[in-house]
């Protein structure tokens, strides 16, 4: 299997590596405990049974074994209702799990009291966040309550609260659970009180408390005031690891996107340089990454999966890397094939609603395997990395700022070629298109035309971008394609105009239509663009 290319391979071992193999350890530093309860679980031979992944785990759980627990969740909790307690063990905090011959008097019975009691002090917490009409208050009457520490909070909770109201609002949005406006309020209040009382709020934080409540709820909201305090603890204990990473400072966004970008080129070299050359190799650590996964475009009960091995992970998030290397490796056909910089985002942007959770994890599993038992170091170092190689993996300072600058901003600008493609194929073919399409010789109506096609790339606005997409992305294809064939770009943008003009708000449900631009019959073609807008547009990375 070594003399395979390294994409190969991992496709080879993700079908064939054994439940039984603690890849998230190198093979000499498994723990007896784990090695002990994976053969509880799968069985030491094909001779012996196992007692079944779920049985194992509540064993693990009620012996209060860590190792054991880790070994077993790396692998996922099949049973929703045991989730709860098992994110609460890999955490850090009581579980909750009355363990086996303590007759309500052991240490299990300690753990249940105390769960009931953390519930007790978040709902105390809870009541000390001033309400929305409060914080306003005392935001106008800031300089008159400086000397009371919460009250100087308080003056600056206002903005804060109707950041986090609105962030909850637009999490996991199309998802049956966040339907429901009682789980909304319960992600707000979770965030709030945990900014309230740390004196901190980062972007991001709704998605990670939206995901933990799913996952203490178990996907109800029958039980939903516990389920909520449960997942305020779990989120404050988390947010002590992870606060550094979320802030996404310079410095930590950089050797984020150094070492996916390597990672990448060690599995799939190819993949790694198509990015590069379209100037997005940093846009799968900035789009996929952010917030833990929580950004990346899973489905909530696929995240909370994938959670389940990222918290028993013995490097805890570090996992998340090979999941993205294992993800674009899976739709690299797709990738390869795209013919420009907006099919190949858009193909990245859609691949975790394109994929399969389990094939998604066995692919990272055999990724995990190979970095932490043929890394570099090892006897046998796999996939091999030459000195030469890692120093072409990596993105040099000026390249990679650059990088992170086009991740943040291609997508938008993809919209935006439309206005200068679109022009330009105006422009050069504007009779011809006109004819083709019909038009007529009614200034008034190729003036509007030409508005149309230079306002396509303002319908890429939140309210108006999902239904606008696809006829935008036929204007982008079709102006692309020739300046020829201008009649086909313009007809389309026209239609693209007409879908956000008359459509109707999918959220709100309210109609959403506009007028038209207004012209006059002596306004005049928009211009194509300049010889200088060309240059900056060819050197763009």
């Amino acid at each position: 299997k070594y003399s395979l290319a390294p994409s190969s391979a991992v496709q080879w071992l993700s079908g064939t590596l054994d439940d039984r193999v603690a890849v998230q350890w190198p093979r000499e530093a498994v723990p007896a405990a784990a090695r002990e309860a994976l053969d509880r679980a799968f069985g030491d031979s094909e001779a012996v049974a196992g007692i079944g992944h779920t049985e194992a785990l509540r064993a693990a759980l009620e012996a209060r074994d860590s190792d054991a627990i880790r070994a077993l969740a790396f692998r996922g909790c099949q049973d929703q209702a045991l989730r709860p307690k098992l994110w609460r063990a890999l955490l850090g905090l009581p579980a909750g799990v009355e363990a086996a011959g303590d007759g309500g008097k052991g240490k299990g019975s300690q753990d249940e009291e105390e769960v009931a009691q953390r519930r007790v002090a978040y709902r105390e917490l809870k009541s000390r966040v001033p309400g929305a009409e409060a914080a306003k208050a005392m935001e106008g009457a800031g300089e008159k309550t400086a000397d009371n520490g919460d009250d100087e909070k308080a003056s600056t909770f206002a903005s804060l609260r109707t950041e986090a109201e609105t962030e909850a609002k637009a999490v996991w949005r199309g998802e049956a659970f966040m339907e429901h406006p009682e789980v909304s309020a319960a992600v707000t209040s979770i965030v709030l009180t945990h900014a309230w009382r740390c004196s901190q709020y980062l972007r991001g934080s709704c998605e990670i408390a939206a995901v933990l409540l799913f996952a203490m709820a178990c996907g109800d909201i029958a039980a939903l005031a516990d389920a909520e305090a449960d997942a305020f603890w779990c989120f404050s204990h988390l947010m002590t690891e992870v606060q550094d990473d979320l802030a996404a400072d310079a410095g930590n966004l950089e050797r984020k996107v150094q070492r996916m970008h390597s990672l990448l080129r060690a599995y799939d070299h190819p993949l790694a340089d198509l990015f590069e050359e379209h100037g997005l190799a940093a846009m799968p650590a900035v789009r996929l990454a952010p917030a833990l996964l929580t950004r990346a475009g899973f489905r909530l009960a696929d995240c909370v999966r994938i959670w389940d091995t990222l918290l028993a992970d013995p490097r805890r998030f570090e996992f998340s890397d090979y999941l993205i290397v294992a993800l674009l490796m899976l739709v690299r056909g797709e990738l390869l094939e795209g013919e420009n910089i907006s099919g190949l985002a858009e193909t990245l942007l859609s691949s975790p609603q394109q994929v399969d959770v389990k094939e998604l994890l066995r692919s990272a599993y055999a990724v995990c395997a190979f970095e932490r038992r043929c890394g570099p170091g090892t006897k046998t170092s796999f996939p091999p990395r030459s000195r030469s190689d890692a120093t072409e993996g990596g993105l040099d300072r000026r390249n990679l700022d650059a990088a992170v600058s086009v991740a943040g901003s291609r997508l938008s600008s993809i919209w935006g070629k439309v206005v200068a493609v679109g022009t330009e194929a105006w422009t050069v073919g504007r009779s011809a298109a006109f004819d083709k399409a019909g038009l007529g010789d009614d200034a008034n109506i190729k003036d509007l035309a030409g508005s149309l096609l230079t306002s396509a790339g303002g319908l890429a606005t939140t309210q108006y971008v999902e239904r606008a997409r696809p006829h935008v992305e036929k204007a982008v294809a079709s102006a692309t394609s020739a300046a020829g064939s201008a009649a086909t770009a313009a007809t389309a943008a026209f239609e693209a105009y007409q879908a956000g003009a008359t459509g109707t708000d999918a959220a709100t449900g309210e109609s959403t239509e506009k007028e038209a631009p207004s012209t006059t019959a002596g306004a005049s073609a928009p211009a194509p663009p300049s010889a200088a807008a060309a240059e900056d547009e060819e050197e763009e990375p």
